[in-house]
């Protein structure tokens, strides 16, 4: 019987399409900022079932979204306008709806199965919605929730105001639980109006923040709870939902805040909190950081839910030189700047693990959205380097990745997988010192790959592919960039070569070679003698697994590469 004496090797699944990683890449020009009231920047971006991409955000003075030049509404004025535009799967500019204001913008919106658009924008004295005059009025200062079918019709529209004059109200986030309605958050100060219930804090001008469901249908309010109390600043900034309806809020506080049972204290520095509530609005826990040992504030800034499993994952940022997440205590190994984390917990609020990504003396990393990818893992986007510089460093042992940072801010996307791991990491930069560049938003597109909208300045270069910025213009431009799943091995954790086994070995002409994931599309098994010619090839496409029938190798030393 042989006796095969098998070495193998293994190759990455590596991406093929130009860019190596980026599909496609667009500038959303500011043309024209000398009127403008503020940044023009993404707040949201989502991708319906056909791909199709959707941004939402605020524009001011004179850009081009690729549909041609839109002016904001002020004519003499400074104004801030709320926006979304669609784009194809392949970038092509569909249609843009704006929503004229005074100050205002599209914070958030999400899609429905038919089509449906639902936004919320905030605003001050003014807001139009598909065409028709939705608020009016001098002192009007709050948000609005709106429904807009697939031919951008508006359904109907639900108006959140100040009471008083000096009130400030705010939404901050939406999203459509297991029942297609509406979960909605936001924050108050004084006393706000939502749906007839009106919502007092204890102290005026504190802050204070609410949990509320909409009704899809009818946009009536089925409804509403404040969620803190007691506190000089509470706020939440993002909320998800599970399939049974309970909801899940992450945000900061600081000071004392009653969550409804559950008190958090915090002394000088805002603490991470994330909290679960029933589907009625009841608290069920609370998780936080301690805030005791803080050189800068902690924060949550996204949450998503695991269908498959009922988990959550939240990500944020964290300047406490310990930081206390679920009983781990994450060092911080920068103490003038902040990292970031990303951690999953069980329903029951028992954390399951925590991961967090660090860089060089005087980086900053930031984390600023995360969506839920595909396969169950998690994306996360948001900014590192600055003008110290330094890289950014994302997994940890054999699953590390270090990104280099440009001159100025760094745009960062990360691919992490349910049991924690880092997938893949991948940064991208201008290459002066004034060219900065954020990323504000991702979602997954529907096929593993994320899309990342934000700002830039100057210059933005993603490997081939390059977007200018027009030199004279101060306010940076915004940008939309497509990319796969599948990126370059460079940017791949070097344990990602570790995760093929052989069986059995040495082995009389039939071999298993079995591994972690799934092969990417186009992949292929190959076994080559030691001089490099090529004996054997097999598709490994959607494989973990395959058997190899070698009984006609002569006995020696052969390669296998997944490709």
């Amino acid at each position: 019987m042989k006796n095969l004496t098998i070495l193998f090797l293994i190759s990455f699944f590596s991406l093929q399409l130009s860019g190596q990683g980026f599909e496609w890449a667009k500038a959303i020009e500011v043309i024209d900022n000398s009127l403008a009231a503020g940044v023009s920047t993404p707040t949201d971006v989502e991708a319906d079932a056909s791909g199709n991409i959707y941004m939402a955000g605020m524009f001011s003075g004179v850009v081009d979204f690729g549909g041609g030049e839109v002016t904001s509404s002020g004519d003499f004025i400074p104004t801030l306008d709320g926006y979304i535009c669609k784009f194809s799967p392949s970038g092509e500019f569909i249609w843009l709806e704006v929503l004229p204001s005074f100050l205002g913008g599209v914070d958030d919106i999400e899609l429905d199965e038919e089509g449906n658009i639902y936004l919320l924008a905030n605003f001050n004295e003014e807001i139009t919605v598909a065409g028709q005059q939705v608020v009016a009025g001098v002192n009007d200062h709050g948000f609005i929730i709106a429904k807009l079918n697939a031919d951008r019709e508006l359904q109907w529209v639900s108006s959140v105001l100040q009471i008083n004059t000096f009130d400030v109200v705010r939404g901050s986030s939406i999203e459509l639980n297991s029942n297609e309605d509406l979960v909605v958050a936001g924050n108050f100060d004084a006393e706000v109006n939502i749906g007839g219930t009106i919502l007092e804090a204890v102290n005026p001008g504190d802050g204070n923040h609410f949990l509320a469901v909409l009704g899809q249908a009818d946009g009536d309010w089925n409804w509403v709870k404040r969620t803190s109390n007691l506190v000089p600043i509470s706020a939440i900034l993002d909320v998800a939902t599970d399939a049974e309806g309970n909801i899940y809020a992450t945000g900061a506080t600081i000071g004392v805040s009653d969550f409804g049972g559950i008190t958090v204290t915090s002394i000088d520095k805002q603490v991470f909190f994330l909290a679960k509530y029933d589907e009625l609005g009841d608290l069920q826990w609370v998780n936080h950081s301690l805030g005791s040992t803080s050189t800068f504030d902690d924060e949550g800034t996204a949450v998503e839910t695991d269908p498959a499993s009922g988990d959550v994952y939240v990500t944020g940022t964290y300047g406490s030189t310990e930081f206390h997440i679920g009983g781990v205590i994450l060092q911080e190994e920068d103490l003038c700047c902040g990292e970031l984390f990303l951690a999953r917990f069980d329903g029951s609020g028992a954390l399951v693990w925590v991961k967090q990504s660090h860089g060089g003396s005087g980086n900053d990393n930031t984390t600023v959205d995360m969506a839920r990818s595909s396969d169950g893992g998690a994306l996360l986007t948001g900014y590192y380097g600055g003008s110290n510089g330094g890289d950014a460093i994302f997994g940890e042992g054999a699953n590390e990745v270090t990104l280099s940072a440009g001159p100025a801010n760094s745009v960062f996307v990360a691919k992490y997988e349910s049991n924690g791991d880092c997938d893949w990491a991948k940064g991208f930069h201008g290459n002066t010192a004034t060219a900065n560049a954020r990323a504000t938003t991702v979602a997954d597109a529907g096929d593993g790959g994320p899309v990342v909208a934000g700002n830039f300045s100057e210059n933005l270069i993603m490997e081939s592919i390059t977007l200018n910025s027009t030199p004279t213009i101060l306010t940076p431009n915004m940008f939309v960039v497509k990319m796969n799943d599948a990126v370059s091995t460079f940017d791949r954790p070097a344990s990602h070569s570790l995760n093929i086994s052989l069986s059995p070995n040495p082995n009389g002409g039939l071999l298993l070679a079995a591994w972690e994931k799934p092969a990417a599309a186009g992949a292929f098994l190959q076994v080559s003698d030691q001089a490099g010619k090529i004996l054997h090839s097999m598709s490994a496409e959607g494989l973990t697994s395959a058997t190899l029938d070698l009984s006609n190798l002569e006995n020696g030393i052969y390669s296998i590469c997944l490709l």
